[in-house]
């Protein structure tokens, strides 16, 4: 499975399989730049988001754990870094994605995002948006709830907005500071998945297959991915014969290892980058791809 997942990857960047690149699309008064995905092979496979999901969501009374009932008829993909609301209790990041089957039950890998909340065992949750790019890396970095904390405070520090500790309704609040960068970046026929460039390097990838479930997420996986870039600088111009190369470059130094079930691990490293993120597969197929790219003199924060 894994030489297949690495031959998807090479298939997106290779434009094959039905995968093709748009125009390159700049995010206005940045130099941050979106790659739009499209795919155009037939798909046949149903299943839902947990942001659309009948689920019930509850806490273990451990802070590295929850457990996940789904109600639907249909499976269920819970995200990684995907942020999860306690209900009078410690908020949540997922830090291994995973479908759920249908009635089925699972146990998700979680970090504590808000330090100063208590944990309530059988308390509720409900699933919100992904996590800020500082705090998806750590996420999905599984290094330990430690790096997950330093990263929280980081984005709370560098985002400044009103609410001390609570990521949650931080992330609420900061979305209408990012809307203006993202309300006029257009959504393509078939589009599944984008890129985003700073300046030509590449920072942050997803795809989620079919168009009709990357129509829920482009616009928070955008603006979730570039606040670290948005100081003002010099315009830089691109091109996308070239920006293509250097992702192109980041996909062959990528490695795959299997985490649990159909969830995969990406990772790798290349000059000054450090490369984390995961695939998760239904009925074998790749629908869901997550991939972080930040530099190694950052990893202090990670």
């Amino acid at each position: 499975m894994e030489e297949k997942i690495l031959k998807f990857l090479e298939d997106i960047v290779d434009e094959r399989n039905g995968f093709k690149f748009e125009e390159v699309i700049r995010i206005k008064d940045t130099n941050l730049f979106i790659l739009p995905i499209i795919y155009e092979n037939n798909f046949d496979k149903e299943y839902l988001l947990a942001e659309e999901a009948r689920l019930d969501i509850r806490d273990t009374g451990k802070i590295s754990e929850i457990v996940v009932s789904n109600l639907e008829d249909k499976p269920v993909l819970i995200r990684p870094a995907t942020v999860l609301k306690g209900v009078s209790t410690q908020s949540r990041g997922v830090s291994i994605g995973m479908i759920i089957l249908e009635g089925e039950k699972e146990i998700i890998d979680t970090r504590c995002i808000h330090a100063s909340h208590p944990i309530r065992a059988s308390r509720r949750f409900s699933p919100m948006y992904s996590a800020p790019k500082e705090v998806k890396f750590a996420l999905m970095a599984n290094l330990g709830q430690e790096h997950v904390w330093r990263n929280v405070n980081r984005y709370m520090f560098n985002v400044t907005i009103s609410e001390r500790d609570n990521l949650v309704k931080k992330i609420d609040i900061a979305k209408e500071s990012f809307k203006k960068y993202v309300e006029d970046i257009p959504f393509y026929k078939n589009q599944v998945g984008a890129v985003i460039f700073h300046k030509n390097e590449p920072i942050a990838m997803e795809i989620l297959i079919p168009e009709d479930k990357w129509k829920i997420v482009y616009k928070d996986f955008i603006s979730k991915n570039i606040h670290p870039y948005l100081k003002k600088q010099e315009i830089f111009n691109v091109k996308k014969e070239e920006i293509i190369e250097n992702l192109k470059r980041i996909i062959k130094s990528v490695r795959v290892k299997h985490l649990r079930k159909t969830t995969y691990k990406l990772f790798g490293r290349i000059n000054t980058k450090e490369i984390i993120g995961q695939v998760i597969l239904l009925n074998d197929f790749p629908i869901n791809v997550v991939l972080d790219i930040n530099e190694i003199h950052l990893q202090n924060f990670y």
